[in-house]
């Protein structure tokens, strides 16, 4: 009588079925944890945004503070986009906060600027340091002359809409009047795509020629980190926000 080999071990392979059933089952649990792990990413960089807002306050503040309570304001000009800063400006308050990357959003549509940081911060032979948060103090355009509040489109001119150009610290509403903003761009006023505003730089490398929002889903705006005028830092979701600001291009939204 034949004896089995001890030695010999069956093995039961899946089926084709089986397979497929343990490959669907993976890929529900991936969509089912995608979204949060999405949501938790831009958490965390919501967060590192809201640093940097701090950081330019405390910079901010020590500007002031030798000077007379002022906000940096230079009479020359440095473009008429609400992330330019006149050069002199950019590179006080880059000392001031330590370093430039604090002056860009690590928001997935800021993280071009951050790649290509040098380019911007030198933008056209240094007539300008392009960031990309939004900065409301007072600006003259490249022919020095002063931008008007009319730049301002939500009720444009009034005192009580908070949403004007600084020059000082002698207002009341200090805790409702915006200082910094995250970008949050379209080309027009109705436009839902915060992703594609067309760029006027030519050249930069790894740069698809579109501007984007800071905090974006898809292509649309989540909102932005406000940095207000008593030093405080807040989000606020989009639909709370407007498109306020427009000189020559984009359309700005806080």
């Amino acid at each position: 009588m034949k004896t089995k080999n001890s030695s010999q071990t069956s093995f039961r392979a899946f089926t084709l079925i089986e397979l497929l059933v343990v490959i669907a089952i993976i890929a529900i649990l991936a969509a089912l944890l995608l979204p949060a792990l999405t949501a938790a990413k831009e958490k965390a960089t919501r967060a590192a945004c809201k640093n940097n807002q701090h950081q330019i306050a405390l910079g901010l503040q020590m500007y002031a503070i030798d000077n007379r309570d002022k906000l940096p304001y230079v009479k020359t000009g440095s473009g008429t986009w609400m992330w330019d800063l006149h050069p002199t400006f950019g590179d006080i308050l880059a000392q001031a906060c330590g370093r430039k990357e604090v002056l860009y959003c690590p928001g997935n549509g800021g993280k071009y600027k951050i790649e290509q940081i040098e380019y911007w911060w030198h933008y056209a032979t240094d007539t300008r340091r392009v960031t990309h948060y939004g900065w409301l103090l007072q600006r003259v355009d490249g022919n020095a002359t002063d931008i008007p509040v009319t730049a301002l489109t939500s009720v444009a001119g009034t005192a009580q809409d908070g949403k004007r150009f600084l020059i000082t610290y002698n207002t009341t509403n200090v805790s409702t009047t915006e200082m910094v903003v995250d970008v949050v761009i379209t080309t027009t006023p109705t436009s839902d795509d915060f992703t594609r505003v067309p760029s006027t730089a030519p050249g930069v490398p790894a740069f698809d020629g579109f501007h984007k929002s800071s905090h974006i889903a898809g292509s649309k705006a989540l909102g932005g980190n406000i940095l207000f005028l008593d030093s405080h830092v807040e989000w606020r979701k989009f639909q709370f926000m407007k498109a306020r600001y427009t000189f020559s291009s984009p359309y700005f939204w806080f």
